[in-house]
């Protein structure tokens, strides 16, 4: 019931219910969890830890509040605590698989592939009948350009669990990044179809519609999730998304306004937010926003990221080195932080040091489009055509249905005098 006020919005409610539950059930870890987990969604971080370190205290043997604390260690930059947490319910409890799943997604962020795997096999070998298993170790293969490997285990996560959205969506976005626009439609409508109170299939169909330029369908299936789930910030941020390409400002601005009103400890919410004010030259406000994301989620590379853009656009290297030093230490496996450094030192002339981020961010996402397209254009600026080509047709292979590959390889293309080449990849 609790969980029920919560999703309408109404978290004056969910916190009484959850409080009653308390009174009814003092010992119970779950009624804690859940206390610790209405604290950490209004961005109360200290009392979120004192309810899951009250979880684990009234049922030291229940994995629940072990787990619940190692992912605030996570979120809150503390890995070292977070494993250790995490060890433990493994220890309690090693037949179920919630334990070695949240070690394994540690790992994956911490940029240990091959630790993330293993634990994502436990995972499977204790509960063959949990999709989450197959889910985390076909975006461990997709994030390695293994995409047939990526495909199976996806596929696997649908048959064990016909009735999981995550494992439709996850499909869904499997064949989107592949290009096949239908096969994903109808992945993500088979969520839809499996649990239509849920919004994650309404989400991934409205991302998909807004991809393809389907701007109505877009924003009817944004306002679908929206009512499935008020206080998802997922909805207004998708929406905002979708009103700031239109030029609709004071309605995006709403709507990231609602996503942090209703999610005030949401990373992207305030990310989102704070590329509003700088998109209308606020740099003031951005970078408060920036830094708020940063309060509520240190751990987070995600606000560390947006804040190293704002002060490079600005001129200020010396802080968007340290932005973006920050993004690495906290996802090492993103490579979204090696190419804002790289970038960084790049329009500082420091070319090998740019080069060397480059080849990091490759190293650390080999199925990123993005990196390779940095890498590649690096090549391309020191006149290594060769090298530049295979970045680019790299970047392709990886997305795509993603353009940017495609257009980097015809300017290359282009500037070659080879317009047909170019012509083709356009």
């Amino acid at each position: 019931m609790a969980q029920l006020y919560q999703t309408r919005e109404r978290f004056d409610d969910a916190l009484a219910q959850i409080k009653e539950a308390l009174k009814v059930s003092p010992a119970s870890a779950a009624a804690y969890v859940q206390l610790g987990n209405w604290y950490k969604s209004r961005g109360d971080w200290a009392r979120a830890e004192e309810a899951y370190r009250q979880a684990i205290a009234v049922a030291p043997a229940e994995p629940s509040g072990h787990i619940a604390l190692g992912e605030f260690q996570e979120v809150v930059g503390d890995h070292a605590a977070a494993a250790r947490s995490f060890q433990r319910a493994i220890v309690i409890s090693p037949a179920d698989a919630s334990g070695h799943l949240a070690l394994a997604e540690l790992y994956l962020a911490r940029g240990d592939r091959t630790a993330a795997e293993r634990a994502y096999q436990q995972a499977i070998d204790v509960a063959p009948t949990d999709p989450r298993g197959y889910l985390g170790l076909g975006q461990l293969y997709h994030t390695q350009g293994w995409q047939d490997e990526a495909l199976a285990q996806f596929q696997a996560a649908v048959e064990v669990a016909p009735a999981s959205v995550q494992a439709y969506t996850q499909l869904g976005g499997w064949y989107r990044l592949q290009a096949n626009a239908k096969a994903a439609q109808e992945a993500y409508r088979g969520a839809m179809a499996v649990a239509p109170g849920d919004n994650g299939g309404y989400i991934a169909l409205a991302e998909l519609y807004l991809s393809t330029g389907e701007r109505d369908a877009a924003e009817a299936t944004y306002q679908q999730a929206i009512a499935v789930a008020p206080a998802d910030p997922r909805g207004y941020l998708g929406l905002g998304q979708l009103y700031q390409t239109q030029g609709r400002h004071d309605e995006a601005l709403a709507q990231f306004q609602t996503a942090v009103e209703v999610a005030p400890a949401s990373v992207r919410a305030y990310v989102q937010l704070g590329d509003w004010y700088r998109l209308q030259g606020d740099a003031k406000r951005a970078e408060e926003t920036y830094q708020q994301a940063i309060a509520v989620a240190p751990g987070d590379e995600a606000g560390h990221v947006a804040l190293g853009e704002l002060y490079l656009s600005k001129g200020n290297w010396a802080a968007a080195q340290e932005a973006y030093q920050r993004a690495i230490a906290s996802a090492p496996s993103d490579p979204s932080g090696y190419i804002g450094l790289g970038q960084t030192y790049e329009v500082q002339g420091r070319r090998d040091q740019a080069l060397s981020m480059f080849q990091s961010a490759v190293e650390a996402a080999p199925a990123s489009v993005q990196a390779y397209v940095q890498l590649g254009d690096w090549y391309r600026l020191q006149a290594d055509s060769g090298a530049a080509e295979q970045a680019f047709q790299q970047a392709v292979a990886m997305g795509p249905a993603d353009p940017e590959g495609y257009i980097s390889l015809g300017q290359l293309y282009q500037s070659q005098g080879l317009h047909d080449d170019a012509l083709a990849q356009f």
